[in-house]
C-alpha cells in the first residue's frame, strides 16, 4: 500500500516546488504530490509514490509567509522552517487559501489551540470522550470540512465558460 493512502492523511495534493539550489531571480518550480501526514509535510515525486522525496515535521515550522515571484509567483507561499524554507505555488487562489488554512490550523492545534484559533484563554484544548488527540483530529476534521464546504459553495456561485 501507497504511504499516501494511509487514513491519517490530513491534505494531500499537487503544489510546485521552487527548486533548493538555485538562483531565486530565475527560480525552477517542479510539481510534487504533497501530504501532510502523521504530523509532518512529506513531498513525492508524483501521487502514489512509496518514499518522499522531503519532509519536514509540524513541530519545526515557525512560519508560513505569502510572497511573489514574478508572473509564476501569484498564488506562492514559503514554509519557514527551523532547518530551511520550502517556497511553494499553488495552481489558483483556492488552492493556495487550502494548503495556508490547512497548514495554520495544524500549527494552531498542534500548539494547543482548537479549530477556532491558536491558543489563548479563550481557546483551550477540551478533552472530550477519546482525549486530547481524538479530540484534535474531530476538530481538525470538522475544520477541514468547513473549509472544502466553503470552497464549494465559493465554487457554484461562479460561472464556468
Amino acid at each position: 500500500m501507497a504511504a499516501h493512502k494511509s487514513d491519517h492523511t490530513q491534505m494531500q495534493g499537487y503544489l510546485s516546488k521552487m527548486k533548493r539550489t538555485q538562483n531565486k531571480i530565475l527560480p525552477q518550480w517542479n510539481k510534487r504530490y504533497f501530504m501532510l501526514q502523521e504530523g509532518e509535510l512529506r513531498w513525492y515525486r508524483r501521487e502514489g509514490s512509496e518514499t518522499p522525496s522531503g519532509r519536514i515535521p509540524l513541530s519545526t515550522i515557525k512560519k508560513i509567509d505569502l510572497f511573489e515571484s514574478g508572473k509564476e509567483g501569484s498564488f506562492s507561499f514559503v514554509v519557514r522552517a527551523e532547518e530551511r524554507n520550502i517556497y511553494l505555488r499553488a495552481k489558483s487562489q483556492s488552492k493556495l487559501n487550502y494548503w495556508r488554512n490547512g497548514l495554520n490550523l495544524n500549527l494552531d492545534l498542534l500548539s494547543g489551540g482548537t479549530a477556532q484559533g491558536p491558543k489563548c484563554a479563550k481557546n483551550k484544548k477540551k478533552v472530550i470522550k477519546g482525549g486530547a488527540k481524538a479530540a484534535k483530529t474531530d476538530e481538525l476534521m470538522e475544520a477541514l470540512d468547513a473549509l472544502l464546504e466553503n470552497k464549494n459553495s465559493n465554487g457554484s456561485n461562479s460561472t464556468n465558460k
